[in-house]
């Protein structure tokens, strides 16, 4: 299997040109698109809708900076378990604000629930802001020690995801009173 970086004949770094990998997404789908090849054997429809997938799977991988950061971590050798160690104090300040989050819903306290958000989405932007800044002290260095500590951004940002999804569902509970 081809690696995604490869797919778009890019350098594998997180240092990403967005607008270079669109430009190169769109021209390689129109060559690897299935409808290309409707009049050709099975074998070669198969093929065709094999890379097509793949390179769709690429694209949404690498145009977004948390998932090309994990893909890129997996390169390096280093995946993200479902029981991965963290410090007690960040669970604590986890459990906290969730424990915030849940006095905020249960009061309907509109104002709570916007600031809590609000504060979660800076604190998750400045945790991928620092992606960028690390990957390139790694990329430099090829220090195990770097990899880590993008390791652990990444488990953060993952608790940060959830987090913020909590107020995502309570959107589309609203949408859905408003039918």
């Amino acid at each position: 299997m081809t690696g995604y970086f490869e797919l778009f004949d890019l350098e594998q770094t997180f240092a990403l040109d967005i607008d270079e990998l669109e430009r190169r997404y769109l021209e390689r789908s129109k060559v690897v698109h299935p409808d290309r090849f409707v009049t050709a054997a099975t074998a070669r429809r198969v093929a065709a809708l094999q890379e097509s997938m793949q390179l769709n799977e690429a694209y949404k991988i690498l145009r977004k900076p948390v998932p090309r950061a994990e893909y890129l971590l997996a390169q390096n050798g280093l995946t993200i378990g479902h029981n991965e160690q963290l410090e007690p104090g960040f669970l604590m300040r986890v459990l906290q604000a969730r424990e915030e989050l849940s006095e905020a819903k249960a009061a309907g306290d509109t104002t709570a629930l916007a600031r809590l958000e609000d504060e979660m989405t800076e604190r998750r932007g400045e945790v991928v802001d620092g992606l960028a800044d690390k990957w390139t002290a790694f990329e430099a260095s090829r220090d195990a020690a770097v990899l880590e500590s993008i390791k652990r951004e990444l488990i953060l940002l993952r608790y940060l995801d959830r987090y913020l999804e909590q107020f995502e569902d309570e959107d589309e509970d609203e949408d859905e009173d408003d039918d």
